[in-house]
């Protein structure tokens, strides 16, 4: 059980799964330089997720259910030194959680998201470069803007994107 603890870092060695089931309070998670996957299971409210210094894996965020209750919830992400297609995973219980803001910063990075079907909107910010790839299908995807990014943006909207009218703005890197 945590309670009132606002911040969990975690750096794994071996894969390992980290269950927030007793935990209150918590705003956000950070894998700092793990060489392993990390699951957080059971996350009852969404959490700031910052990635950094990872090759590969898999960081995978599990929301309970209700954890994304409004059309406002926002998922914040931030990458530095995120490298080798670092996977970053929402599974099935986050298909409601609709916005996206990613900020790529430190170093650069190159991304995978993975079970984010319910997105809809995705902002990038920062000075760093970023690839960002989906690994499963995001049909509701309206709404890129890439103009906070100053860092160069690779961003392949060609797979695994199912919307048919999108509004794409992007900025001068």
């Amino acid at each position: 059980t945590l309670a009132s603890v606002e911040n969990v870092e975690l750096k794994a060695f071996n894969a390992q799964t980290f269950n927030a089931a007793n935990t209150t309070g918590l705003k956000s998670f950070t894998n700092n330089g793990s060489v392993a996957t990390i699951t957080v299971t059971n996350l009852a409210d969404i959490v700031d997720l910052t990635v950094s210094g990872v090759t590969g894996n898999t960081t995978s965020l599990n929301y309970l259910a209700g954890a994304a209750t409004t059309t406002s919830d926002t998922q914040k992400i931030t990458v530095s030194g995120a490298s080798n297609d670092h996977q970053i995973d929402f599974n099935s219980g986050t298909a409601s959680i609709e916005n996206f803001e990613i900020t790529s910063s430190g170093s650069a990075n190159s991304v995978d998201l993975t079970d984010v079907a319910g997105m809809t909107s995705l902002k990038v910010s920062g000075d760093q470069a970023l690839k960002l790839n989906f690994t499963n299908t995001v049909n509701g995807l309206t709404s890129v803007d890439t103009t906070a990014a100053t860092g160069a943006m690779t961003l392949d909207l060609s797979t695994n994107v199912g919307a048919t009218n999108m509004t794409v703005k992007t900025g001068t890197a």
